[in-house]
C-alpha cells in the first residue's frame, strides 16, 4: 500500500472534519466585531486601548476555534464529537430512489471469491520416504503426547477433588497424588525425546533403562496406594460423592503401569519384542503422515504486503525482519509501542507483529491501544512473547490479538501464520465490503418496497407471502387520465406520466394509500387516515394534483366504496387493486374535461359538508344514471352548509 504524504493526510483530515469552515467563519466575525469596536468605543468615549485589547483577544481565539473545531461540529443537532458515529447527519428513511440506486453502485464488490492457499499435494510417485531417524522423533512425539493423557487425567482430578474436600488429611493425600502425577510428566518428558536416551552399548541401554521403569513405578504406585486409601476412607465416611472421581484417577494411574513396561521399551528403543503392537502402529503412522510432509516445504508463495515488527530487542527486530523480507515482504521494524503507534500514524501496514515484553509501553498496552482506535482496529495482530504459558496467550486473544507464537519462533511456522492472518484480515475486509453493499442494496429495496407496496402488505410480502387479496371496505379512488396531446409523443408521453405520477407519489402521505401508473395516468386508492375518512382525503388529493399539474393537464375521476387488492402472481408479483369503485372512478374521469373533477353520488355524499361541489346533471356512467358533480375545491367558513337532502344532490343516484 503506497503511503501517502503527510500533508496531504493532514490536509484531508481538515476538510473532513470541517475545520477551514469554521476558521473561515470565526476570520470574518472577528473582522466585524474589530471594525465595529472601534466605531463602538470612539462614539462611546473609550480610551483606544480597549479596541486594542478586543483585537488581541479575537486573534488569540483564533486558535481556540481552530481546536474546537477539530474536536467538535456544530450543527443543528447540538455539539457532537467529530469522531463519534452520532455527527454524522442520519440517513432518511425513505431516501430518493435514485440516490439509492447510486449508493448501491458505488459499493465495490470482490468479483472473485477469495482462493485460500493450500499447500500442493504430492503427485502420485513423487513420495519421499522419510528417513528412520525423522520417522523416530516424530513417533517418540506422538507417543509421549499419548501418554500425557492418563497422566494430565490424574493431575485434573486431583485438583478438581482438592477444591471439594474440607477434611485435611484427605486433601493431604490427593496433594502427594498431584505432586506424583506431576513428576510422572516430568519424567514422561524427559525421557521420550530423541536427546533423552542415555547409553549406546546394550548393557548401557540396559541399565537406563531399568532406571527408567524405577523412576516410572515409584510415582504410580504412589497414586495407585493414596486413591484406594482415600477411597476406602470416603465410603467409610459417607463421601460417596467424591469416589467416581477418585475411581478415575485409580484407572489412569493402573493404565500407566501396564504401559510401564512399554515405555521403557520406547525410551531405550528395545528390540522388536520390547517394541508393543502399539508402538508398531504408533510408528505406521506416523511413517504414513510425514511421507505427505516434505522437510522444509510449507506450500505458500511468496509473501505479499506491508507489515511492522514491534519488538525492544535489536537482534529479534532484524532477525525477524530480514527472514520475512526473504520472503517478499515489505518489513518496517520499532523499538517499542510508542514507536509503532507513530509509525502507523504516518503509514499503513496488513499485519503487525508485536512483542509482548517491553520497557516503557508493553505489548498488552500496545495491543489494548491498537484494539481502541479504529483505524487500526482491523489490523491482525500476532504476539510473540517468551512466556510460554497459557494464561499470557489466553489474554492476548481476549483483547483482540489474532495469533499467540511462543518465542524462538520458528521462521516456516511464523510464515504459515502470517499468511493465515493476512487472509483473515482480507476476508474481514470483504466482510465490511459486502455488508456496505448488503446496506447499499437493502436501501434500494426498501424503497422499491415502499413505492410498490402498501404498508399493511409490506412485511407479509418481504416475508415471501405469494396470491394475498384483501378486501378494502371503505376506501375511495381518484382516477387521473392525462390529456391526449400529452399521451401523443413517445418522450413527451412518458415523461409526462411519469411526472403525474411522481406528484401523485409525492401528495400521498400514508403507508397504507395505494398508487398504479396506467397506461394513461394513474389511480390512486386512499383509505381514512389522520382523522380524515378517504372520500375527503381522495377530494383533497385530487385538488392538490390539478393545482400542481395545471388545470389543462388531465381530467378526474373520484368514487367511494369498497375494492378489492393484493399482490398476484408469484416470480413476478404485481400489485393491483379492482373492483367497482376503481371502475367507476375510472368511468367518470374518461368523461370529464381536462381539469375537470367528476365526482360520483357516493362520493358527493361524503363530501357535501366539507367541499365546494356543481352539478353536473344526470350521465350514464358505465350504463347506470346517476346525477355526476363537479369538485370546485374546499369550503371556507363562510360557505353556507346545504341542509341534508336539499339541493342539487337529492336523487343522486338511478340505477339502470
Amino acid at each position: 500500500m503506497a503511503s501517502v504524504s503527510p500533508i496531504l493526510r493532514a490536509f484531508d483530515e481538515l476538510k473532513r472534519r470541517r475545520v477551514f469552515g469554521a476558521a473561515a467563519a470565526y476570520v470574518v466575525l472577528a473582522a466585524l466585531l474589530i471594525e465595529l469596536s472601534a466605531a463602538i468605543f470612539e462614539a462611546l468615549l473609550l480610551p483606544a486601548w480597549a479596541a486594542r485589547l478586543v483585537t488581541v483577544l479575537l486573534i488569540l481565539g483564533f486558535p481556540v476555534v481552530v481546536v474546537l473545531a477539530w474536536f467538535f461540529d456544530i450543527s443543528s443537532a447540538g455539539l457532537t464529537r467529530t469522531d463519534d458515529d452520532t455527527a454524522v447527519a442520519p440517513e432518511p428513511e425513505t431516501p430518493d430512489l435514485r440516490s439509492a440506486l447510486q449508493r448501491a453502485h458505488a459499493v465495490p464488490v470482490p468479483a472473485e471469491p477469495l482462493q485460500r492457499r493450500r499447500a500442493t499435494e504430492p503427485e502420485e510417485g513423487s513420495v519421499v520416504e522419510p528417513d528412520d531417524a525423522r520417522v523416530r522423533a516424530a513417533t517418540l512425539g506422538h507417543v509421549r503426547h499419548e501418554l500425557r493423557t492418563p497422566i494430565n487425567g490424574i493431575i485434573g482430578y486431583a485438583e478438581m477433588l482438592l477444591e471439594d474436600v474440607d477434611d485435611e488429611a484427605i486433601a493431604s493425600d490427593l496433594r502427594r497424588i498431584r505432586g506424583a502425577g506431576r513428576q510422572l510428566l516430568g519424567h514422561v518428558d524427559r525421557v521420550l525425546r530423541p536427546d533423552g536416551l542415555q547409553g549406546t552399548t546394550p548393557e548401557e541401554m540396559e541399565a537406563f533403562g531399568e532406571k527408567v521403569r524405577l523412576d516410572l513405578r515409584t510415582p504410580i504406585t504412589t497414586v495407585i496406594g493414596y486413591a484406594e486409601l482415600i477411597i476406602e476412607t470416603c465410603r467409610e465416611d459417607g463421601r460417596e460423592q467424591l469416589v467416581p472421581d477418585l475411581e478415575r484417577v485409580l484407572t489412569s494411574a493402573r493404565r500407566l503401569l501396564e504401559m510401564s513396561e512399554d515405555i521403557v521399551g520406547i525410551a531405550t528403543l528395545g528390540s522388536e519384542a520390547a517394541a508393543t503392537r502399539a508402538l508398531a502402529e504408533s510408528s505406521a503412522m506416523t511413517r504414513e503422515v510425514l511421507s505427505k510432509i516434505r522437510p522444509g516445504e510449507t506450500g505458500l508463495p511468496d509473501g505479499e504486503g506491508r507489515l511492522l515488527v514491534i519488538d525492544d530487542n535489536e537482534t529479534n527486530r532484524d532477525l525477524v525482519s530480514r527472514q520475512l523480507a526473504r520472503n517478499g515482504y515489505s518489513v518496517a521494524t520499532a523499538e517499542g509501542g510508542e514507536e509503532g503507534l507513530r509509525r502507523l500514524e504516518r503509514e499503513d501496514y496488513e499485519l503487525i507483529l508485536l512483542d509482548v515484553i517491553m520497557p516503557g509501553m508493553d505489548g498488552l498496552e500496545t495491543l489494548r491501544r491498537l484494539q481502541a482506535d479504529e483505524r487500526w482496529a482491523s489490523i491482525p495482530v500476532i504476539m510473540l512473547s517468551s512466556l510460554d504459558e497459557v494464561d499470557s496467550a489466553v489474554r492476548c486473544i481476549e483483547m483482540g490479538a489474532l495469533d499467540y507464537i511462543s518465542k524462538p519462533v520458528e521462521p516456516v511456522l511464523l510464515e504459515a501464520r502470517i499468511r493465515a492472518a493476512m487472509e483473515v484480515r482480507e476476508l474481514r475486509r470483504r466482510e465490511r465490503t459486502y455488508r456496505k453493499r448488503i446496506a447499499a442494496d437493502g436501501a434500494v429495496i426498501d424503497r422499491l418496497m415502499a413505492g410498490a407496496v402498501p404498508g399493511p402488505l409490506r412485511q407479509r410480502v418481504a416475508e415471501g407471502a405469494v396470491d394475498i387479496v384483501e378486501a378494502y371496505p371503505d376506501v375511495a379512488a381518484v382516477r387521473c387520465v392525462v390529456a391526449p396531446e400529452l399521451r401523443a409523443g413517445d418522450p413527451d408521453r412518458v415523461r409526462a406520466l411519469s411526472t403525474l405520477l411522481a406528484e401523485f407519489e409525492e401528495l400521498t402521505d400514508d403507508a397504507s394509500d395505494i398508487c398504479l401508473w396506467r397506461p394513461d395516468g394513474c389511480v390512486v386508492v386512499l383509505g381514512p387516515a389522520d382523522g380524515r375518512d378517504g372520500t375527503r382525503r381522495a377530494a383533497d388529493l385530487a385538488l392538490a394534483a390539478r393545482s400542481a399539474l395545471g388545470a389543462g393537464r388531465a381530467a378526474y375521476g373520484l368514487h367511494a366504496g369498497a375494492a378489492v387488492g393484493g399482490m398476484l402472481g408469484r416470480d413476478r408479483p404485481r400489485l393491483e387493486v379492482w373492483g367497482e369503485t376503481v371502475e367507476r372512478a375510472d368511468a367518470l374521469a374518461r368523461q370529464a374535461a381536462s381539469g375537470e373533477i367528476l365526482v360520483s353520488p357516493a362520493a358527493e355524499a361524503d363530501l357535501r359538508d366539507s367541499h365546494s361541489l356543481e352539478s353536473r346533471g344526470v350521465r350514464d356512467v358505465e350504463g347506470t344514471q346517476m346525477r355526476v358533480h363537479a369538485l370546485v375545491g374546499g369550503r371556507t367558513e363562510d360557505d353556507p352548509v346545504p341542509a341534508p337532502g336539499a339541493g342539487p344532490s337529492a336523487g343522486a343516484s338511478v340505477a339502470s
